[in-house]
């Protein structure tokens, strides 16, 4: 199996320090403080390493319904909407081409997702087969459709991903739990919903949240609740994410991409838009920067349970990152001219990198490669 070497400065906590990893199939071989072994098979990069971001909301189906766009959510994601129109028609080969565009879009830096499933088992199914191909980790919560039992639903997903706060779903939510399954759901987008109800499920990971009061945050924040925002979904249909004010309640924030047919699969882009809407607060820049790309990489989740229910290898923030024997939860990035990125390397990354400067993401879907902890797709 090919050896990958990559090489050159390895993003720490503390900022930058020379090295490398080695890779095969995926999968760190060793770290080193050195420039490594000289391969006499195999392909190297170099450039700068960094932790692989989390995207932690996607619907990676939705891409093919890309076109006409509604001006209001309601028109383009709810029941009788223009994604559900698209799910409704589609053949089985358009949905698969529909997931694997939306991986090969968001794949430039991005190691782990977590996809809100359509459709069921068939929805399970349909992912399972388009990462046949390879692509980051991608941890699929499903929903339950009529006809189908939730035991079977969460033996083959990675837990249950909730469109919104509905009756019924205490039994689910224990369900979850029993089984050591996330319990994700959305709330709070378009309005405020019941705060005490949502507490009462205590859920692992919320979606959103930007409908939510300031009380609510702080409930959430006490509870160790995680939210994830998705600043320019909800931008396309003139929603307002209050990034700032949700973060100074104290709340665990991670990123998102959120509906692939309203804008681009792209983290580098949506940790962009964070940066700009913290700067609302005037936080100083590198600041914000830094604290945009702690949630881009799971760092503000560390002690939440939900890292817990994640693959342990994502806890870059961790002392031993990169570990050998872990998939290859990072990326290799261009060098570039000027001092910022030596200096400043998270307001680098986070205002002024895009997916083109991205020379490797290692695959660990690849066929003979490595099986990541809680495979959710046996």
């Amino acid at each position: 199996m090919e050896h990958v070497l990559l090489k050159g400065s390895i993003l720490y906590p503390e900022g930058w320090s020379e090295g490398s990893v080695l890779l095969e199939g995926g999968r760190i071989l060793d770290r080193s403080d050195s420039q490594g072994p000289d391969l006499t098979a195999g392909v190297e990069y170099e450039g700068l390493i960094c932790p692989g971001l989390l995207d932690m909301h996607t619907h990676l189906g939705d891409h093919g319904a890309r076109g006409t766009l509604p001006g209001s959510l309601v028109e383009a994601v709810l029941p009788g909407g223009v994604k559900q129109r698209y799910l409704s028609s589609a053949s089985v080969e358009e949905k698969l081409s529909s997931i694997r565009a939306s991986i090969d879009e968001l794949h430039p830096g991005v190691t782990l997702v977590l996809d809100y499933r359509e459709e069921g088992l068939f929805g399970l199914e349909l992912l399972s087969r388009a990462l046949s191909s390879g692509g980051p980790m991608v941890c699929p919560l499903t929903r339950l459709i009529p006809g189908e039992g939730p035991e079977d639903l969460l033996k083959r997903s990675f837990g249950i991903g909730q469109p919104s706060l509905t009756g019924g779903l205490v039994k689910l939510r224990e369900l979850a739990k029993a089984r050591n399954k996330l319990f994700s759901m959305h709330a709070s987008e378009l309005f405020r919903e019941d705060i005490e109800m949502i507490l009462e499920l205590h859920p692992d990971h919320l979606v959103h949240m930007i409908s939510g009061t300031e009380d609510d945050w702080s409930a959430l924040s006490d509870a160790c609740i995680p939210v994830t925002v998705c600043p320019r979904s909800n931008l396309a249909y003139n929603l307002q994410t209050p990034l700032p004010e949700m973060q100074k309640s104290g709340l665990s924030l991670s990123l998102g991409t959120d509906n692939a047919l309203s804008c681009r699969q792209d983290m580098f882009r949506e940790m962009e838009a964070a940066w700009f809407l913290m700067r609302r607060s005037t936080m100083e820049g590198s600041e914000a920067s830094r604290a945009v790309f702690e949630m881009a990489v799971g760092k503000t989740m560390r002690d939440r349970h939900i890292m817990e229910l994640l693959p342990e290898w994502t806890r870059w923030w961790e002392a031993g990152w990169p570990k050998p024997g872990d998939p290859g939860h990072l990326f290799i990035m261009k060098r570039p001219g000027g001092s910022l990125w030596e200096k400043d390397p998270f307001s680098h990354i986070v205002r002024f990198t895009d997916r083109s400067s991205v020379l490797n993401t290692p695959d660990p879907l690849l066929k003979g490669g490595p099986v990541p902890p809680r495979n959710p797709l046996i």
